[in-house]
């Protein structure tokens, strides 16, 4: 519940603080008319607005600096993961991660490579976060070494807070609102709830780097190309 709590204090703070460039930069440091003062026609809604976009500019860094220590245990700037870790994988949209299944047990065949991954899951539902962060805690008290993270947090563009739609069945959820002429029955609606959202690139720019990067899995219902898209550049370190 900490965590939950820093991480939407985070997120809100990280909004507020985006607001405020945006302004100081639209007002102070937008196109120049004569004598240099700011030009209202160019900057009030112009190119000196277009200038700065929120979450833009590495503003990812000051929230996942201060929510970090209460999802991973840190070396510096980076999770700290034990020394025979061979990979990273994550996982997001995680519900029941199959990954994370073959990660605790003992994977063989061309899952193998799973034995020794570190494992980040984004799952913004409560239940089902709470459900996976269980079994990756019981497996820290029984003496495993940690390298799987369960992050209670819906992936988007922007840090901040979304409505999330809950499916008919856990595999249903969205960021997405539904659109009438869908008749598909996933795509219907039984309740919606605020989550915290945070940029992929956030956690990707903490973890490890002498590691291989081995899959990146998206299932956002829909949401998917957003959810790459904030991974920036770093989503093509990955080798699946």
């Amino acid at each position: 519940m900490r965590s939950a709590f820093v991480l939407f204090s985070a997120v809100l703070h990280a909004r507020a603080q985006d607001e405020k460039v945006v302004a100081h930069r639209t007002t102070h440091r937008g196109p120049r008319g004569p004598r240099g003062r700011p030009d209202p026609a160019r900057t009030a809604g112009g190119e000196g607005a277009k200038s700065y976009q929120p979450g833009a500019h590495g503003a990812h860094r000051l929230p996942i600096q201060v929510v970090a220590p209460f999802l991973f245990p840190m070396n510096g700037s980076r999770v700290a993961l034990p020394p025979d870790t061979t990979s990273v994988v994550v996982d997001v949209g995680a519900r029941n991660s199959m990954f994370l299944g073959l990660a605790r047990g003992t994977p063989t065949g061309p899952y193998a490579f799973l034995a020794d991954a570190a494992v980040v899951l984004f799952e913004p539902m409560p239940s089902t976060h709470a459900a996976v962060a269980a079994d990756i805690y019981g497996d820290v008290l029984e003496g495993k070494p940690r390298r799987h993270f369960a992050v209670n947090a819906a992936v988007a563009e922007t840090w901040g807070t979304a409505t999330f739609r809950e499916g008919v069945t856990g595999a249903c959820g969205s960021l997405l609102a539904t659109s009438a002429t869908n008749k598909f029955w996933c795509a219907n609606t039984r309740g919606e709830r605020e989550v915290a959202t945070m940029p992929l690139v956030a956690v990707l720019s903490i973890l490890p780097t002498w590691l291989p990067w081995s899959v990146l899995k998206i299932d956002a219902e829909g949401y998917d190309l957003g959810v790459a898209k904030s991974g920036r550049g770093l989503v093509a370190r990955f080798e699946v």
